[in-house]
């Protein structure tokens, strides 16, 4: 499983991950954490890998 899906806290890994989606081009991408901390997850997702895409 963590071959195919971005997993853990390396915001590269979620950013190429991701930008593979755009480059084929998808419109919407959705992200989803599994687990308890799911405002620390949106937190790191808003800080660290959303102003990465968008350059």
């Amino acid at each position: 499983m963590a071959a195919s899906v971005s997993c853990g806290d390396d915001p590269d890994a979620h950013v190429e991950a991701l930008a593979a989606f755009v480059d084929a081009g998808f419109g919407t991408v959705y992200v989803n954490r599994i687990g308890k901390d799911q405002q620390g997850f949106f937190d790191f997702y808003r800080t660290k890998v959303l102003p990465r895409l968008r350059d």
